[in-house]
């Protein structure tokens, strides 16, 4: 659930999708998709629980690599990512990002592109 509203929000934020259109695929490695683009998977997932033993919600944490064929690229699409999800709330799906944060630089030599990590961290309740 949460990953396809993560979706939604990025591929309707305008900066991002004129950067990546709607290349924003689950798990991929970046030989895997065109560039540019950015690859998101789920890192860990924490339940909370109520009184009655069921799910009231948790925290969702994943990882999104944004790649592109030069280093300035791959920072515009981390900029925009950032800018889409910092302080991002939707109150419909009752979810609230609490935290962005960069995992440095990457880059993979044998389809020559650059990459940026960015790790999100969201709170949300059921």
């Amino acid at each position: 659930m949460i990953e396809e509203v993560l979706v939604d929000r990025l591929l309707a934020w305008a900066g991002l999708s004129a950067l990546i259109g709607t290349r924003l695929d689950p798990v991929l490695t970046v030989g895997d998709t065109t560039v540019p683009g950015v690859v998101y998977r789920r890192i860990s997932e924490e339940w909370t629980f109520n009184l009655a033993g069921t799910t009231s919600g948790g925290v969702w944490t994943g990882e999104f690599e944004c790649w592109h064929t030069e280093y300035a690229g791959a920072l515009a699409i981390e900029k925009q990512l950032r800018l889409a999800l910092n302080g991002w709330q939707s109150l419909s799906e009752n979810i609230y990002v609490a935290s962005t944060q960069g995992g440095g630089d990457i880059y993979d030599d044998l389809v020559n592109v650059f990459g940026r990590v960015i790790e999100v961290r969201i709170e949300y309740h059921e």
